[in-house]
């Protein structure tokens, strides 16, 4: 008779507690068949979750933790579904709920689940699946499954090799009103050290070149991937090619999930993830770029999509650009060739100081200067007085010093 006075969440410990002083008392005969009914319903209950993808899960990259509820055919029947713990039925509209009161569920799990894990892990978000969510089957006869929520987290180190159990309460009717009923999932094992890429398909990438800041001397490049499944870093997505520009800065915006696909068999999150990209003209080059190629996409992206801003518009382009503006400030050529001509003078001196003319140093040693003079052939004939002139110590390591940074300015990436 006292457990209808009691609040819902306490009348299965309290049955507990009160059958294991009574034992098999005849005056708790009712109360041993309502404890038995709220045994029932628990082993009949079931909250499961499991990783998406491997266990080896790393700790610099996302993952991602699918939860769901399993259940038999029968308590499904009799509790009116599970549909009903995907509401926020205080938050909007008007919700029955089988004369129980209504119920944040959404946010009570997200809370209890925020506070289960945040001594390990960063839980970047937590999506739902909509209340229209039906039951799917299960691989044991007389069991369901009904899709719940989908968890983006990170562990917070290496060390890490548990996942809690996360807890969800769940209400039925009973002979003195309602009881609340806690469902608890189990631990899962995870190495927080290795590292896996999570599953993904149907990767789209958009590329779009932005020029509207070459007044800055940048050139803007955004990179937004949407697939199914969580985004890998983006040196697994594309490879950049070698151009006339160089990267200054990547912004990653990080691992997104912005739904959850109801029409995919395995009910996967839509993931999404955007970097910012921050070029400029190589310093070396002789002349302004004139045109910009996209990186290469990977086998991994199923379809790439090229663009360019024309004012605020967005333009389709092809894997190439010709550029509107103009990048960079290269050095004019006169300015190279007559750092060459004082270096080679300089080598002639160095010889003259050593009593000998430059013309008999040519005659003996083949020496002639080369024509056309370029970066190429200048190193060449450097090289060619290294070895074939009697230079003294000093002289020599000058000369290498000279020609390690004419090697720098010109044929470094």
């Amino acid at each position: 008779t006292r457990v209808t006075s009691l609040k819902s969440e306490l009348k299965h410990r309290y049955l507990r507690a009160g059958l294991s002083i009574v034992g098999d008392h005849e005056k708790a005969k009712e109360a041993r068949k309502l404890f038995d009914y709220y045994n029932d319903l628990v082993t009949e209950i079931q909250l499961v979750a499991h990783i998406d993808g491997s266990s080896n899960v790393g700790h610099k990259e996302p993952f991602g933790l699918f939860v769901d509820i399993r259940h038999t055919k029968e308590v499904e029947r009799e509790s009116g579904g599970f549909s009903k713990y995907l509401q926020n039925q205080n938050n909007a509209g008007y919700f029955y709920n089988y004369g129980r009161p209504t119920v944040n569920y959404r946010d009570d799990f997200e809370e209890a689940a925020r506070e289960a894990l945040k001594e390990h892990f960063e839980v970047l978000s937590v999506s739902f699946h909509t209340d229209k969510t039906e039951s799917i089957g299960d691989t044991e006869p007389g069991w369901r499954r009904t899709p719940y929520a989908f968890l983006l987290m990170k562990p917070l180190g290496p060390e890490v090799d548990l996942i809690p159990s996360l807890q969800m309460d769940f209400d039925f009717m009973d002979t003195s009103g309602y009881v609340v009923l806690p469902v608890e999932s189990p631990k899962i094992s995870i190495d927080a050290n290795l590292s896996e890429t999570r599953p993904f398909t149907d990767l789209t990438l958009t590329q779009t070149v932005d020029e509207r800041r070459a007044d800055e001397g940048a050139l803007v490049l955004e990179i937004k991937a949407v697939a199914h499944g969580l985004i890998p870093p983006l040196d697994q997505l594309v490879k950049f090619r070698s151009t006339g520009f160089e990267v200054v800065s990547t912004d990653d915006q990080g691992v997104s999930v912005t739904t959850l696909d109801q029409e995919s068999e395995d009910l996967s999150p839509i993931g999404e993830r955007q970097w910012m990209i921050r070029l400029q003209a190589r310093p070396e080059l002789t002349e302004r770029p004139k045109s910009f190629a996209f990186p290469e996409p990977r086998k991994s992206v199923t379809e790439v999509v090229y663009q360019r801003y024309q004012d605020a518009d967005l333009a389709s382009v092809g894997p190439e650009v010709i550029l509107m503006a103009a990048y960079g400030d290269p050095a004019s050529g006169w300015q190279w060739i007559l750092l060459i001509l004082i270096l080679v003078v300089g080598v002639g001196y160095g010889c003259y100081r050593m009593g000998t003319g430059i013309e008999p140093l040519a005659q003996a040693t083949g020496l002639v200067m080369p024509d056309p003079l370029t970066p190429f052939t200048a190193l060449g004939i450097l090289k060619k007085v290294q070895t074939d002139t009697d230079l003294s110590d000093e002289e020599l390591l000058e000369l290498s010093s000279v020609m390690k940074s004419l090697e720098n300015r010109f044929f470094s990436p």
